[in-house]
């Protein structure tokens, strides 16, 4: 994510913004009408020309509304955070709400709108099937609440500055956003065979032993759809259970430990986690479990 901006003077007058307003509620919509910004709120895909933004770099920056970041090689352009500002303002003087301070709530808008981005992208990159059916019925239900004819939908479009092909688009993408899961907990089952040289200090002799681990693992995203997202904060439990093959000449040999807490993923190549250790332990499978400890886990790992 960058932050781009043109000289001032190379600024433009805001688009001008359509009036077409959507009543619909998400209860009152079937399924595949129940898009997020579509559904409560389609005036966002006919009053916001974010498709244009996401797909007009060049002419975003001849034009001069300049570009506040980038998600994605996805654009948020000063044009479309002052337009969702007006429409809060506007919501909240109906509703007489009170709104945060000007900077916080600009601050908010903009974090909206990358996490449109994000998620916009998320969907784009999930494979998740739509047919032109879908989108056509979409389209004819932003006609119907608005009170509007297809053929008036497109002029009204046409008069606003908006492309139909991106209106249209920009529905697709809505679409899919809405199908995508909110979250994505992820359960794997970790099985390992371990070959294991013993040293003794003493004259006893040096042995070896096969001790078979086994680790269920849970990892849950808190901010982003998938956990091999980047920036994504997740929680993490496991548990564990270590079986030697045969009796070594060692104690704990046989042992289980849980651990839950908490992990950062920056990137591919670096993350982080911070667990809490529960650990018991016996000599043999036969005996009970004698020794019981309790730690902290910090990790850091780095991968080439």
């Amino acid at each position: 994510m960058t932050d781009n901006q043109l000289p001032s003077c190379a600024r433009r007058r805001a688009s001008a913004v359509a009036r077409i307003v959507a009543t619909a509620t998400c209860r009152s919509l079937p399924r595949w009408q129940r898009v997020g910004a579509l559904a409560c709120g389609l005036a966002l895909a006919v009053v916001a020309p974010s498709a244009s933004a996401q797909s007009t770099t060049a002419n975003t920056a001849r034009n001069g509304d300049y570009i506040v970041a980038v998600v994605n090689q996805e654009l948020v352009t000063a044009g479309e955070v002052q337009q969702r500002l007006d429409r809060i303002r506007a919501e909240a003087a109906r509703s007489q709400a009170t709104l945060p301070p000007a900077p916080a709530l600009r601050q908010q808008v903009v974090n909206a709108l990358i996490e449109e981005r994000v998620q916009i992208t998320n969907a784009r990159e999930s494979g998740v099937k739509l047919d032109e059916a879908e989108v056509d019925r979409a389209v004819s239900s932003v006609a119907l609440q608005n009170q509007l004819t297809l053929p008036q939908l497109r002029q009204k479009l046409r008069q606003d500055g908006l492309d139909y092909a991106k209106f249209r688009a920009n529905l697709r993408d809505q679409i899919r956003k809405e199908r995508l899961p909110k979250r994505r907990l992820v359960i794997r089952d970790l099985l390992r065979l371990e070959y294991r040289n013993l040293y003794y200090s003493t004259d006893k002799p040096d042995s070896h032993t096969l001790r078979v681990r086994n680790r269920i693992e849970t990892l849950w995203p808190i901010n982003r759809h998938k956990i091999t997202d980047d920036g994504t904060v997740y929680l993490s439990a496991d548990w564990e259970w270590f079986i030697p093959a045969d009796d070594p000449s060692e104690r704990y040999a046989n042992r289980q430990r849980i651990r839950a807490g908490a992990g950062y993923r920056r990137s591919a190549a670096w993350s982080f986690e911070a667990l809490y250790v529960w650990d018991r332990s016996r000599n043999t499978v036969d005996e009970p479990f004698t020794a019981t400890d309790h730690a902290a886990e910090l990790t850091m790992k780095r991968v080439w």
